[in-house]
């Protein structure tokens, strides 16, 4: 299990994908009690993506996500960044593959 440092929190990561679209979700996990600690990518299905693209939250509670994971090596640097409401959010490829479950 790949784990990170977030803020606080020791995290597992789990890849996963989007009920509604089949996208890829990196979840980070509390490896003690299994607690939600934050979903690091956000779903806008009106942006094309390629098949292992993800679109990173990087900002309000989730501030400091994009270094975190590139970092760890659970994603490549930003390719392209789109607008997601008044944020900009970076577009990267996925370095580990999916487990079968959704978000």
């Amino acid at each position: 299990m790949t784990q990170v440092q977030f803020k606080d929190w020791n995290a597992d990561i789990y890849v996963e994908r989007y009920e509604k679209n089949d996208r890829i979700a990196i979840k980070l996990i509390d490896p003690n009690d299994g607690e939600l600690i934050a979903v690091a990518t956000t779903n806008i299905p009106k942006i094309n993506l390629e098949e292992n693209e993800v679109i990173i939250k990087d900002y309000g509670e989730n501030q400091g996500m994009y270094l975190t994971l590139l970092m760890a090596g659970i994603i490549g640097p930003a390719k392209y960044y789109v607008e997601n409401g008044f944020v900009t959010c970076p577009v990267c490829d996925c370095l580990l593959s999916v487990n079968e479950t959704t978000l």
